[in-house]
């Protein structure tokens, strides 16, 4: 009856972790009611936990921890008076703050403040009092003048020369973060708020207020661009970007190249400071100084010295932060001399980090580094009880045979990396939309070679700032070992179902899956006997028993059952033979039903795993894409066929990794079966350019204008040559065509082969999308003159939704036009503040006197449309 209480009392940090946990997504997101209703089930359960364990200051404990809990977050939380207004508009603002990192990118320096203090100016030029802001991202473009302070000469100096721990008066323009403006799309503000930064600056005018040169983080800081230096003059190019990322965290100079080819098999965690490095660079000196026979004390010391600092170095990462938690946690537990508990730890860490930002539990590197040990610590020992023979789970191993020795020890090194992957493919799914089906083999080969790289990187870093060829020769084998690395991604990026894009699960998957993968630890702990109760009824097999020993008694006229005659002097009463045969029986049964205990486990894995990564049913949507000033519209048929019209921008650079990219694999899509073009500006083509380019997004054929040919256009024949190259059909379509199929039907209504302009917008392709009753017109940048050309030709007819033309500029959308589809909605896809002023506020007027529907992506962000062929929902992302 006191096992539960007692299992509870041994890990009092994981409740403390789950609640903890509860009140911080109650407190971000779910809202108070939600708070409400689980601190009224922890009370049920703790309730029941005092009564099975008759420990009532539990009670007292649990709720003190809850309150104060919800006192630290409810102020943690909270965010500045001033909040509303920078989200309705950037103001003008004063800030005074410590520099505590700087770093530089292209065209810009982007230095973080912590410790600010931050004065709103008003309309007339005043300030207001100054407010606390916390953390505070500062991007300088131009030379500041470096006023008062260690020189106090006013003179200009670059960004290089601002460092940790000087004190910077910065004034500029204050906002909040973008939030993200479509499906998959990066939510920077999400981001930033969960490593504790809420506002970003640009930069006017930069102030050196104090410097100072001798604080250990300066320090660090200059030792770690050593560092980086060294690797820079005795590396490749390419290579000391990854020795920077993989042994400074610094990933600034790392290749894009190589990060992508890392990300998508799986193994980019090697780039991250994370529990792997600190244990091979902090713990490895600990363990050292244990083995030269120095005491727990000073090993511990000198090990808390040596860890903080690299962690400190590193760049203080979520990962690192966690792993230097976990490792001073084990060492101080040596010291002690208390056992080391892996799960205590990491909630403890996880408590810690809660209470200094609520917001960190949005933050995918918090996540698939804590999800990663969860999986260690809970899922690990569950396959191996289930999955590893005895022997193996054994403190004291028999002999054995290299061949089994090693055999045994893959099999362990893959049970590790799976339960690591199972833990972690929620976080995965919802962050990076995709699986790499491989990684799992992949951490088999190169993890085991890391505290090699970690050895000789280190190594070299250091022998270089003495000697160069020394660090040039130290730094060889991780050369080859990295060389390696990329050959097997690279193999293993060609082999079938590398990557499987399976999209953002719903919240329902998640949580299903984790209940499923919970039942299957519950059950590991104990499976024989769960499945005992589960399959054999108890007081069946009693009365069995019972049966079966009174038949045997009447068929020989004995009380003694008639296998036990050899044994007669052994067994002497009838309650010892019924106890024997009992015993028997149920062994006999134990070793029949063992195998079905094994494929019912491995059916519950796979169970989890089928439903998290469940296909969506395909359906009828269509979806216009915030993508600036620009056009890019999806559409997916109940038959699962995927349409793009349109894919390009004037402003948003990257458009098909920043935004078509991540959209599509959100929903689950590695294939474009049709990208239709309606004309070749850069505004409607420059996404389609780089998916035809890449490799992440296949594109099954791309539809032009014939009249297209006619016209002597640079990106056109651009466009052409890029198709060609990526061997992708070309169709070129006229009026009349057609594509689809039984359900979706899709129709060129305009131009003719012969049409012929200046314009290179009116020979814009104008198509019309049937679904059942819904229909819709796409326009393109088509203007009156081809809208009076369609009333002409008679091929219009109300429609459902309309795309309107141009941007929403006055140069389309007709009071004639408009009088003869007849919308009841009408799509505009335009930037935020874009030069063009889109969309006219004539045409915004003419759409509202018609009584018809206007959203507008620069003011909702992503436009989606559902129609079951009868009606239709509009929705917008934000």
């Amino acid at each position: 009856m006191h096992k539960t209480g007692g299992d509870f009392i041994k890990r009092p940090m994981v409740f403390a972790a789950l609640v903890t946990v509860y009140i911080a997504l109650c407190m971000t997101a779910a809202g108070k009611i939600y708070l409400l209703c689980g601190l009224l089930v922890m009370t049920a359960a703790v309730l029941v936990i005092v009564k099975r364990t008759g420990r009532k200051w539990t009670v007292c404990l649990s709720f003190l921890f809850s309150l104060i809990s919800y006192g630290i977050i409810s102020v943690r939380s909270k965010p500045a008076s001033f909040d509303s207004v920078i989200q309705q508009k950037a103001q003008k603002s004063t800030v005074t703050g410590t520099v505590c990192a700087v770093e530089q990118k292209d065209g810009y320096d982007c230095i973080i403040l912590k410790n600010t203090t931050v004065s709103i100016q008003n309309s007339d030029k005043t300030e207001n009092p100054e407010e606390r802001a916390g953390k505070l991202l500062v991007s300088i473009v131009n030379t500041y003048s470096d006023k008062g302070g260690v020189q106090g000469d006013g003179k200009t100096v670059s960004t290089v020369e601002i460092a940790p721990g000087d004190m910077l008066l910065v004034s500029g323009t204050l906002k909040c973060f973008e939030t993200s403006r479509n499906e998959g799309g990066f939510d920077s503000r999400m981001y930033y708020k969960s490593i504790g930064i809420h506002y970003k600056m640009t930069a006017e005018d930069v102030t050196v207020l104090t410097r100072k040169r001798q604080t250990a983080g300066y320090l660090l800081s200059e030792f770690r661009l050593k560092i980086k230096e060294v690797y820079e003059q005795i590396g490749t190019k390419e290579k000391a970007g990854l020795y920077s990322s993989i042994v400074l965290g610094d990933k600034s100079s790392l290749d894009g190249d190589i990060k992508k080819l890392y990300q998508r098999n799986g193994i980019a965690h090697l780039l991250a400071i994370s529990g792997l490095h600190i244990s091979l660079v902090g713990m490895a000196l600990y363990r050292l100084l244990r083995r030269a026979g120095t005491s727990y004390v000073f090993s511990f010391a000198a090990g808390t010295l040596f860890i903080t600092g690299y962690v400190l170095m590193t760049g203080n990462t979520l990962s690192g932060l966690r792993a230097l938690v976990m490792c001073l946690l084990m060492m101080y537990a040596q010291v002690l001399g208390r056992t080391y508990d892996m799960l205590s730890a990491l909630s403890t860490a996880a408590v810690m980090f809660i209470w200094n930002n609520p917001y960190v539990l949005y933050n995918s590197g918090f996540l698939l580094s804590f999800c990663a040990i969860m999986g260690i610590a809970v899922v690990l020992p569950a396959l191996k009880r289930v999955f590893l023979p005895d022997r193996l789970q054994s403190n004291h191993a028999e002999k054995r045979c290299f061949i089994d020795t090693l055999r045994d020890t893959v099999k362990a090194s893959f049970l590790t990396s799976f339960s690591v992957t199972a833990a972690t493919l929620p976080v995965i799914l919802n962050c990076y939309y995709e699986f790499p089906l491989y990684s799992v083999f992949l951490n088999l080969l190169v993890i085991p070679l890391m505290p090699l790289v970690m050895l000789c990187s280190v190594s070299a870093g250091v022998t270089g700032l003495f000697c160069k060829p020394a660090g040039v020769f130290l730094l060889g084998t991780a050369h080859f070992i990295l060389e390696f690395y990329e050959v097997l991604c690279g193999t293993a990026g060609k082999l079938p179902y590398a990557r499987i894009v399976a999209g953002k699960p719903k919240l329902w998957q998640c949580v299903v899956y984790l209940l499923v993968l919970a039942l299957f630890v519950v059950l590991s702990h104990s499976p024989s006997d769960f499945w005992k109760k589960l399959l054999f009824n108890a007081t069946h097999r009693k009365r069995k028993g019972a049966a079966h020993f009174n038949r045997m008694t009447k068929s020989t006229g004995n009380t003694e059952p008639k296998n036990t005659r050899t044994i007669e002097s052994e067994k002497t009463t009838k309650g010892e033979c019924a106890a024997e045969l009992k015993k028997s029986a149920e062994n006999t049964k134990t070793v029949k039903y063992s195998k079905i205990v094994k494929k019912c486990e491995l059916i519950f894995l796979a169970v989890a795993i089928m439903i998290i990564m469940l296909p969506k049913k395909p359906s009828f949507e269509i979806d216009m894409l915030d993508v600036g000033q620009g056009d890019g519209i999806y559409m997916m048929t109940p038959e699962g066929e995927t349409y793009l019209f349109d894919g390009g921008s004037s402003d948003e650079k990257n458009l098909a990794q920043n935004t078509l990219v991540p959209f599509l694999k959100s929903k689950g899509v590695a294939r474009i079966d049709y990208a239709l073009v309606s004309h070749t500006d850069t505004d409607h083509i420059s996404g389609i350019m780089e998916l035809m380019q890449g490799d992440e997004i296949t594109v099954g054929a791309v539809l032009l204008p014939e009249a297209l040919k006619n016209c002597d256009d640079t990106n056109y024949i651009k466009f052409i040559k890029i198709a060609q190259d990526c061997n992708i059909p070309v169709w070129h379509v006229k009026t009349g065509d057609f594509v689809g199929n039984s359900q979706v039907t899709v129709q060129c209504l305009h131009p003719e082969i012969s049409y012929h302009t200046d314009s290179v917008n009116d020979i814009s392709a104008v198509y019309r999308i049937d679904y059942g009753e819904f229909s819709m017109l796409m326009t393109g940048d088509a203007g009156i003159n081809v809208e009076n050309e369609l009333l002409e030709n008679g091929v219009l007819s109300p429609v459902t939704i309309l795309k309107t033309g141009h941007h929403g500029s006055k140069s389309a959308s007709s009071e004639a036009f408009l009088e003869k589809i007849r919308p009841q909605a009408a799509l505009i896809s335009c930037g935020v503040n874009n030069r063009y002023h889109h969309p006219s506020e004539e045409v915004i007027q003419r759409l509202k006197k018609m009584d018809i529907q206007t959203k507008v992506t620069a003011q909702c962000g992503q436009i989606t449309v559902k129609s079951d062929g009868k009606t239709y929902r509009l929705m917008q992302w934000q």
